[in-house]
């Protein structure tokens, strides 16, 4: 096998190596694209379910809150009415800080979510562009064959550490 056989060979070689791991790492940009997209829909989902346990914390706290307040009303002899609107108010801003804690939750799960759709656009994205960095890396490999066909006596012998 002359020089030119074996640089032919080795570009052969060397551009089917290249193009291989463009593909692979293509898959795996993908694949860990694709894992992060469900991290973030599964911290999406976990944060809704914080929630619904705050939510169920703050309601047992006003309940125990409630009561004492009863109890004191009850000793003290408040009338019914201003009994009435104490556990009103209460009840409201109880009712208000669930709300709160739902909407925060339901905002962040959104924002996870939004997450989520990204990486998984991010991932498709680079394993779209595989497909040319694989063609351009083709297209070097057969115009380095071709430059090295079209002119084999490319002053092989003209250096010191030359195989001739």
């Amino acid at each position: 096998m002359c020089v030119v056989e074996a640089a032919i060979a080795a570009a052969v070689v060397g551009t089917a190596v290249t193009v291989k791991g463009q593909m692979d790492a293509g898959k795996a940009a993908a694949s860990a694209y694709s894992q992060n997209a469900q991290t973030a829909t599964f911290q999406a989902e976990d944060r809704k379910e914080a929630a619904e346990i705050e939510v169920a914390k703050s309601y047992r706290t006003f309940r125990r809150t409630l009561g004492a307040a009863r109890a004191e009303a009850g000793a003290s002899g408040l009338s019914a009415e201003s009994f009435g609107d104490l556990f009103a108010d209460s009840a409201a801003e109880g009712a208000v800080e669930r709300m709160s804690i739902r909407y925060t939750a339901g905002k962040e799960g959104f924002y996870l979510n939004r997450q989520a759709d990204q990486q998984l656009a991010q991932g498709r994205a680079e394993a779209g562009a595989v497909p040319w960095a694989v063609a351009g890396t083709v297209a070097k490999g057969v115009g380095t064959i071709a430059g090295m066909k079209a002119s084999p006596s490319v002053n092989v012998g003209s250096s010191p550490f030359s195989l001739r």
